[in-house]
């Protein structure tokens, strides 16, 4: 069962970034991005493969290479 919806927002209501949140323009992509750090709880062993494998993705591509 999912939660309810959360109520609309009034009309007059100012939005406001997180502190932590930045709001960025990115020059490659033209457009602005939404930058926020995030905390996972998953365990290393889980998450290990996933990011060796986009880790290796990028070495394949020249964006990442490993070295002293």
């Amino acid at each position: 069962m999912s939660p309810p919806p959360p109520p609309p927002v009034a009309v007059t209501a100012v939005p406001r970034l997180h502190p932590k949140a930045r709001l960025q323009h990115d020059d490659v992509r033209g457009r602005d991005v939404l930058l926020y750090p995030q905390r996972y709880g998953a365990p290393a062993g889980t998450v290990k493969p996933d990011v060796s494998a986009f880790l290796d993705g990028l070495a394949a591509k020249g964006l990442v290479t490993y070295g002293p």
